[in-house]
């Protein structure tokens, strides 16, 4: 995980030692842990071993009661980011994890939900497709936290003039937009 945060790449040889270690000790992670190490392997575009990813997976449905909203939301988005940063269809993820994570995810009250975790749900749910399917109103309160980003970012940046352009002709096209970004 630290690794990871500092952007540092260590070398495959690390990378295997280190898979050797969290196999003696997977049993003693919580949800935190979990989220971080999947969390770790995305952002470090490392392909775990199918030995480690079966061991992870484990785990989380070993303890899946256990996560909370923030642990879900980063391990589902973890999981997403991974399989979307391995090429080729390497990494193949247990759908029952998914399932059992999502359903995890359903069961909270929205209202514990931060902006960030609705974020997260809607990329994951974009990153997986039918894979992983919130229900309606999770998705809408997603899909609207994730627009609310994006008009954020796009008021509080000024323009470009590449942006102002684009902005102009999807005028004169009659085609009618709220968030540039979203265009």
């Amino acid at each position: 995980w630290a690794w990871a945060t500092m952007r540092h790449q260590p070398p495959a040889e690390v990378l295997i030692a280190l898979e050797r270690r969290m196999l003696a000790c997977v049993d003693d992670f919580n949800p935190q842990a979990l989220a971080n190490t999947v969390w770790a392997w995305a952002t470090m575009r490392h392909e775990p071993s199918a030995r480690a990813l079966a061991a992870l997976e484990r785990r989380m449905l070993a303890c899946v009661d256990d996560f909370k909203p923030q642990n879900l939301t980063n391990t589902l988005w973890a999981i997403a980011m991974l399989i979307n940063n391995i090429e080729g269809d390497k990494i193949t993820i247990n759908q029952n994890v998914l399932d059992q994570l999502l359903h995890q995810l359903e069961a909270t009250e929205f209202s514990t939900l931060e902006e960030q975790h609705f974020q997260q749900i809607f990329q994951a749910h974009h990153l997986l497709g039918d894979r992983f399917k919130p229900s309606a109103a999770l998705l809408d309160q997603a899909r609207e936290e994730w627009a609310k980003q994006l008009a954020s970012r796009s008021s509080s940046s000024p323009q470009s003039s590449l942006e102002r352009e684009v902005a102009a002709c999807l005028d004169r096209l009659g085609i009618t937009y709220d968030v540039e970004v979203l265009t």
